[in-house]
């Protein structure tokens, strides 16, 4: 049986968190390069707006909109492919 003190995920969960990350990957590719840096350095890295905006020489109020624009494309193209398979 699965002994629930079993580190190791199931062969299912494991694929479904690769197809997951695949669709992430692939929702990034629909970005612009800086909204890419935002998410990537926002969400991915977890910096806070000051320090992204600091590496980035960009003002924070930019940051947060790049930062909302870049998460709304993710959250549709990854809504759109979920569509698509059902």
């Amino acid at each position: 049986g699965h002994d629930s003190m079993d580190p190791s995920p199931d062969p299912e969960t494991s694929a479904s968190a690769a197809q997951q990350y695949r669709m992430v990957l692939s929702a990034l590719g629909q970005l612009s390069a800086r909204e890419r840096e935002v998410i990537v350095l926002r969400d991915l890295e977890g910096r806070s707006t000051s320090e992204v905006a600091g590496i980035l020489a960009s003002s924070e109020a930019t940051v947060r909109s790049q930062l909302s624009t870049g998460r709304v494309k993710i959250r549709s193209y990854i809504t759109d492919r979920l569509r698509k398979r059902t």
